[in-house]
C-alpha cells in the first residue's frame, strides 16, 4: 500500500534536511578557515626576520587592533595562532597585527633576511592553503 506524504510534511522533512547540512556545512568551513589561517599566519611569523627576536615575537591576534608591544622574545607561532583564533570564524572579524614601528620597513624589503616582505608573500598562498584545507575535510 502506498504512504501518501503532504506538502507541509514534505516540506518540514526538507527543512530539517536543510539545518542539518547547514551546521555541517559552517562546521567544515570554520574548520578549514582556522587550518588555512594557523598556515598562512604562521608562514607570516615565520618568515618575520629575526635580529633580536622583537619582531616575530610581537604578532597578535585579536578581535580589533589592540595596541600591545611584547618587550621579551617570547615565541609565536602554530600553537599560539591556534589558541587565540575564535572558533567560529565565519561569523567574526579576527586580525593578525603587529604594532612595532618598524614592521612595515620590515615588510617593505628593509631586512636581508625577508627582501620580499613576508605578509604579502604569505597571503599568496591563502587561497591554496584553504582548498586544501577544504580538502582535507572531505
Amino acid at each position: 500500500m502506498a504512504k501518501f506524504i503532504t506538502i507541509n510534511q514534505l516540506s518540514g522533512e526538507l527543512t530539517k534536511a536543510l539545518k542539518s547540512s547547514e551546521a555541517e556545512i559552517k562546521d567544515r568551513a570554520n574548520k578549514a578557515l582556522r587550518i588555512a589561517a594557523i598556515k598562512t599566519w604562521g608562514k607570516i611569523i615565520r618568515m618575520t626576520p629575526v635580529d633580536t627576536g622583537r619582531a616575530r615575537s610581537n604578532w597578535f591576534i585579536g578581535m580589533s587592533v589592540g595596541s600591545e608591544v611584547n618587550k621579551t622574545n617570547k615565541r609565536r607561532g602554530p600553537q599560539y595562532i591556534n589558541k587565540e583564533l575564535p572558533k567560529d570564524l565565519l561569523n567574526n572579524r579576527v586580525y593578525l597585527y603587529n604594532n612595532l614601528p618598524y614592521i612595515e620597513r620590515l615588510e617593505f624589503g628593509y631586512s636581508e633576511q625577508a627582501p620580499k616582505g613576508m605578509v604579502r608573500i604569505s597571503l599568496l598562498g591563502w587561497d591554496r592553503a584553504l582548498k586544501k584545507a577544504f580538502k582535507g575535510l572531505e
